[in-house]
């Protein structure tokens, strides 16, 4: 084919506002070719007559008619897995995909353009699932995903605890899910949509929502940025519902299909409905609780500062009447130390939950080496441990020593700090605690591990709810406040807290945070 001046095609790059880097670029090559998800529809598939459809195919189409240059699906593209799809585009075979996700690994071999479409994303689960409220409600769940998908990269970095089955493509991987061989897949509600139309899932349902949207993107090899900054240029041209009207014209096998579209509506809307009475009931609850908790602190609070205040006055009496030795002197002035000590922890708890809030909002990000970091942490603490006769240990990931995570110090030390404090107070003489570090991809993971008391399995689905305090806490001062202004902390870091343990045994904490990129 012959290519268009755009030297002399005034109006359409007054349109377009191309460089003449750019038109130069387009008057070099005129064919390009792509390859396309073949199982991903409305957003990408292949029709019943063989040729691909979507939503970035639609606007590739446009930019094929706008510039006068060639978008060829490469030979053989209705064979290729998505994996392929990828590996075409990392070995130069393809010049670009019509849609694909941005995410941290990709960006190392694709330049993506503007997202043209930005969708929800819906959990689909079996019928033995639970509502999802929040990610962390699937720790430790089954996954079922096509091979390279997006979710795969999602799931390794927010969670610790979970299995990933990989499938071919979408459609099987919701034929797993609905053979209760999975848990979960994450999806766009209309290629959900569109696949439950096309077979009957009599054991799938719609169990929650992530708090984020996916964004598809056209994406373009990094040897071509200029064909992704034109490809940019035409889809900020293109009013969107001349494309997603051609795109959403998708075939289905099953008759009825008004009727069945109708009905997956309704059962959408009933869900939506009852994770909205949850979280009402949720609310609820909450406010019960807080007034259950306020009645809990000051009983707490009056047991706390009862008891040192108890050994304060019965050892100052007996200071007062001047009949003990020095030794006995020495050991008495040792107990008021220790007392004064547990109301000084109680009245520092208590400030740090007061301003909680301040110290969310007021917080102050700096890049840290996590190396440093916890080995200043654990040089303030490990004279604390020594003087009770127990050991705390630090390991360092000795590949990762350059690792930095972007903190709050003040804050993160706090938290680091209740882990410490907590493992002191429960572990025996002669005990360990180790303080260790580990990094993998893009995050770090911070571990506090004993060997002493260990949780029993009911107080451990409560360890980081305000003021609660299972059979280890009875026993010691505390208000069962440490744990939760740790994970609050956390959360403000973008992190998650985990706990594992078992009674009599060790008790193993893991902070989760995400490092910076070193590019």
């Amino acid at each position: 084919m012959t290519s268009v001046s755009f030297a002399k095609d005034t109006a359409l790059k007054d349109s377009l506002k191309l460089t003449d880097e750019e038109i130069d670029f387009l008057e070099s090559k005129d064919t390009f070719y792509y390859a396309i998800e073949s199982n991903y529809a409305p957003i990408e598939y292949i029709d019943s007559e063989g040729n691909p459809r979507g939503f970035g195919v639609e606007y590739l189409k446009k930019a094929s008619e706008i510039l006068n240059v060639n978008f060829i699906p490469v030979e053989g593209f209705k064979k290729y897995t998505w994996a392929d799809c990828l590996n075409a585009l990392k070995s130069g075979k393809i010049d670009l995909l019509s849609a694909v996700t941005n995410t941290e690994e990709r960006r190392e071999y694709i330049s993506f353009t503007q997202p043209y479409l930005k969708a929800n994303i819906i959990v689909i689960g079996n019928n033995d699932n639970k509502l999802i409220l929040d990610i962390d409600d699937m720790e430790g769940a089954t996954f079922v995903f096509p091979k390279k998908y997006w979710q795969n990269d999602y799931v390794r970095s927010t969670l610790t605890d979970y299995t990933l089955l990989n499938t071919t493509d979408t459609l099987e991987s919701l034929e797993v899910i609905n053979n209760m061989k999975g848990q979960y897949i994450f999806l766009e509600s209309v290629v959900y949509n569109y696949y439950s139309h096309m077979k009957d899932f009599h054991n799938l349902r719609i169990v929650g929502e992530l708090k984020f949207e996916a964004s598809h993107c056209i994406g373009v090899s990094k040897d071509n940025e200029l064909l992704r900054d034109i490809l940019d240029k035409v889809i900020k041209n293109i009013p969107k519902n001349e494309v997603f009207k051609n795109a959403m014209m998708v075939e289905h096998k099953q008759e009825n299909n008004y009727f069945i579209s109708f009905i997956s509506l309704i059962m959408i809307i009933i869900v939506i409905i009852i994770v909205f009475l949850r979280k009402t009931i949720i609310h609820n609850n909450y406010k019960r609780q807080m007034k259950k908790n306020r009645q809990t602190l000051i009983e707490n609070l009056s047991h706390d500062l009862k008891t040192p205040l108890s050994v304060l006055k019965v050892n100052t009496a007996l200071l007062k009447k001047g009949i003990l030795d020095e030794k006995e002197q020495k050991s008495c002035l040792k107990v008021l130390d220790n007392s004064i000590d547990s109301l000084d922890s109680i009245i520092e708890d208590l400030y740090a939950v007061a301003h909680l809030k301040d110290i969310l909002i007021e917080k102050k990000f700096i890049s840290i080496n996590i190396s440093k970091f916890l080995k200043d942490v654990y040089n303030q603490h490990k004279d604390i441990f020594s003087k009770q006769n127990k050991r705390l240990e630090y390991i360092e990931d000795c590949n990762h020593r350059d690792a930095r995570v972007s903190m709050d110090r003040n804050s993160m030390y706090r938290a680091i700090s209740n882990l410490l404090s907590n493992a002191l107070k429960f572990t025996d003489e002669f005990d360990s605690t180790i303080l260790e570090y580990k990094v993998e991809s893009n995050k770090v993971t911070i571990i506090v591990k004993d060997t002493g008391k260990g949780i029993d399995k009911e107080s451990l689905e409560h360890v980081f709810e305000r003021f609660y305090q299972g059979d280890n806490q009875s026993k010691a001062l505390g208000k069962g406040l440490g744990l939760s202004i740790t994970k609050e902390i956390v959360r403000m870091h973008n992190g998650r807290i985990t706990v594992k343990s078992k009674k009599g045994e060790y008790t193993i904490l893991k902070i989760i945070l995400p490092t910076i990129n070193k590019k």
